[in-house]
């Protein structure tokens, strides 16, 4: 059974993206987060290797959200785009750190998605990758559970759903759909919506069809790898907890 870090008291809020857009697109959850559990809060871009490496194509086009070109691409040109994003947020954060008591820190780091967040964050974080949806969000918040325990997480989701307003929807496997209801219900989250999903192509195929708001991810459904191709299926920023030990 994987043990569970403390939920309620992360040591820091890891915000990882590839762009402003993303970044900015959970900044208020990263916010609300350290805010409530006094945790720092570090901004992570990324500058992701497929994207450099696509950038030195010859041929290579830069798309906006509608899939209209901007222009031609060049290595130099998507490095000089990493650092005006990194600039950005370190920007945005030092504003809402005059607003209110805030401990962050800003980094810009080469590499893949999964590896650098894998490197960055430590037992007691909460990873959150950013993304910016393309259309509304209609889903609201969305707790995969694995085959691991889980549980220590639906406070937090709970709690997440509850700051947000958003519905709350439980995606589990068969065998524990009859465990997580009862453990909804005796946490009080009489609303929350339970399915199961029978394996990780069924998982990927109803998280395609929701557009949630948000995806919290026990980290007994996986890791960083897993939690990024989540991210992009589901096209919604992702919260994942990091355990104590595998």
């Amino acid at each position: 059974m994987t043990d569970e870090p403390a939920h309620d008291h992360p040591r820091r809020v890891v915000l990882g993206a590839t762009c402003f857009a993303d970044a900015e697109a959970a900044l208020g959850l990263a916010l609300g987060l350290a805010a409530q559990t006094g945790a720092e809060l570090r901004g992570l871009m990324i500058e992701e290797e497929t994207i450099i490496a696509y950038a030195g194509h010859r041929r290579a086009r830069a798309l906006d959200l509608a899939g209209r070109s901007t222009g031609g691409l060049s290595v130099e040109r998507m490095v000089a785009a990493f650092r005006q994003d990194t600039r950005r947020l370190e920007q945005s954060l030092a504003e809402a750190a005059r607003k209110r008591p805030l401990r962050w820190s800003v980094t810009l780091e080469r590499g893949r998605m999964a590896a650098v967040l894998s490197g960055a964050a430590g037992i007691g974080d909460l990873i959150l990758i950013g993304y910016r949806p393309a259309r509304p969000a209609t889903g609201g918040l969305v707790l995969v559970l694995g085959e691991d325990d889980g549980r220590g997480i639906i406070g937090l989701a709970g709690r997440i759903a509850g700051a947000t307003e958003q519905d709350m929807h439980v995606l589990v496997p068969p065998a524990r759909r009859a465990e997580i209801a009862e453990t909804l219900r005796q946490a009080g989250l009489h609303r929350a919506v339970v399915e199961s999903y029978a394996d990780a192509a069924a998982l990927h195929k109803r998280l395609g069809r929701m557009s949630p708001a948000v995806v919290v991810m026990a980290p007994g459904a996986g890791g960083a790898e897993a939690a990024a191709r989540l991210v992009e299926i589901a096209r919604a920023p992702l919260i994942l907890p990091v355990p104590a030990k595998d």
